[in-house]
């Protein structure tokens, strides 16, 4: 199942490196603003992000709400700290944030193949 959901789901990314965006982008964004962007950030500024989420609001892909970052605070902080703090380092996010599920929904009565 895995084998034939990653076939359909998933291609090479074979991107190169070219100067299309430089030449037909123009730079909205001042080097002192990228600067910024790009630095790691500070443990006070992800808690008011955190704490800036509605507690109310709908869930996230990770199947948790802001009421579960607000409430949990003192258990998750560590981690979630350490989660944004690593992918503004390394650039990649860890394997489970961007993970789905898929409900298999048959086709036909009787299905007995994957395309079913």
């Amino acid at each position: 199942m895995l084998n034939y959901f990653t076939s359909i789901f998933s291609i090479d990314n074979n991107c190169v490196q070219n100067e299309m965006l430089d030449r037909s982008v123009p730079s909205l964004v001042s080097e002192e603003d990228n600067h910024n962007l790009l630095r790691l950030p500070l443990r006070e500024e992800i808690k008011n992000v955190v704490f800036d989420l509605n507690g109310d609001g709908a869930l996230g892909p990770d199947g948790f709400g802001g009421h579960f970052y607000h409430t949990f605070w003192d258990i998750i902080e560590t981690d979630v700290i350490h989660s944004v703090q690593e992918f503004f380092l390394t650039g990649s996010l860890p394997n489970n944030i961007n993970s789905n599920m898929l409900v298999l929904i048959p086709k036909v009565t009787g299905a007995q193949a994957m395309g079913d």
